[in-house]
């Protein structure tokens, strides 16, 4: 089976939503996950509509967002270069 990994919510200990959230965090947070679950998951979604204030945690910031991806992106790809 393989399966989608949807990134939701930022814990409050890693700062309580997405505008705060340390883009290093959230990449050893994905590395540590998929490489958990190699082979099992295959696609990885990070935050739902991080356009609204409510889901950021403030005035969307696309800058702050696309760390936020970049560094997903180096997370899950150190840990299983099949990941998309």
């Amino acid at each position: 089976m393989k399966l989608i990994l949807r990134v939701d919510e930022v814990p409050a200990w890693a700062g309580g939503n997405p505008a705060h959230l340390d883009p290093a965090d959230l990449e050893a947070y994905l590395y540590e996950t998929v490489r958990y679950g190699a082979g099992t998951i295959q696609y990885v979604e990070v935050f739902n509509e991080p356009n609204l204030p409510y889901e950021w945690g403030g005035p969307p910031d696309p800058a702050a967002y696309t760390r936020l991806l970049a560094a997903a992106y180096r997370g899950v790809k150190r840990a299983d270069p099949t990941s998309r």
